[in-house]
């Protein structure tokens, strides 16, 4: 029996490489397979970016709370373009900065002496608009400033966060209005 298996073996004919009609099915299936995932890792990279900024927005937030207590006095959060000074003609995704706004001055700008506490570089690709042009975290059971920071992206309101803070200073995220209707986000300029 082992000599059959021998000489089947020695029969058959070997074939080497694929063939052109092989090799072009082959790269059309790849060619639907890397179509179809690109359009998904660029939502889910769109969604990791939207989901980090919004974290660190909420960071801030919880940092701003915790050092108004610790310092004993007012922690501003203001849009800032610069890293430097408080901007009332900024955008919010320019950048931000956090600082102890020990004078309680309005509209906050940062004096000398008044502890710079974060900053916050531009966003790319994300819009954020508020209805605020800053946002102040007070001690000691006084009310905080409440608002709302809403985060935009290419793919429009039905994938935008918002920041609510209350007016104790806690801030939460959400994808609904006041309404309970799904956020809207500002035309592209």
């Amino acid at each position: 029996m082992q000599s059959e298996t021998v000489k089947f073996a020695g029969n058959m004919k070997q074939q080497l490489g694929t063939t052109l009609a092989e090799l072009l099915l082959a790269l059309a299936v790849l060619g639907v397979l890397i179509s179809l995932s690109v359009s998904g890792f660029s939502t889910l990279f769109a969604e990791a970016r939207m989901t980090s900024q919004v974290n660190n927005l909420v960071h801030t937030l919880h940092l701003a709370r915790q050092k108004s207590r610790a310092l004993g006095t007012d922690v501003v959060l203001c849009k800032s373009a610069n890293g430097l000074q408080c901007s009332s003609s900024s955008a919010w995704h320019n950048g931000w900065l956090l600082f102890a706004n020990t004078n309680g001055d309005t509209p906050p700008k940062i004096n000398p002496g008044e502890r710079l506490l974060v900053t916050h570089g531009s966003l790319h690709g994300l819009q954020i608009s508020a209805n605020r042009r800053a946002f102040s975290m007070r001690p000691f059971g006084r009310r905080a400033t409440n608002g709302t920071l809403t985060f935009c992206d290419h793919r429009g309101g039905g994938s935008a966060r918002a920041v609510v803070l209350s007016y104790t200073g806690k801030p939460r995220v959400t994808r609904q209005d006041t309404g309970g209707n799904p956020l809207t986000c500002p035309a592209k300029q």
